[in-house]
């Protein structure tokens, strides 16, 4: 599915924008917009939550949506570049 992409894409999106950011204004424009649509849509969604969990789950809930997303985005990426060489060795 799609979705299994996206933490990914935001990681990798994290990751080359921090290193472009310091060389191109256009790319810490784009960086900046990517983290604060994220923050938007985390916020959103844990108040939702919250609000139906109880009020109690908000400070939280934002931290654990990044450590989830980047967690899995990392884990995503690393095993690409972990599992690329057996991918490699079995073409060969």
């Amino acid at each position: 599915s799609a979705r299994h992409f996206v933490p990914p894409a935001f990681v990798a999106g994290l990751v080359g924008g921090a290193l472009l950011a310091p060389f191109s204004r256009t790319a810490r424009r784009l960086w900046l917009a990517g983290i604060v649509a994220w923050l938007a849509g985390a916020l959103g969604v844990s108040v939702r939550i919250a609000a139906r969990e109880g009020w109690r789950h908000l400070p939280v809930l934002p931290a654990v949506f990044a450590a989830v997303h980047v967690g899995y985005g990392a884990g995503f990426l690393g095993g690409l570049v972990k599992f690329a060489r057996r991918w490699r060795a079995a073409d060969r």
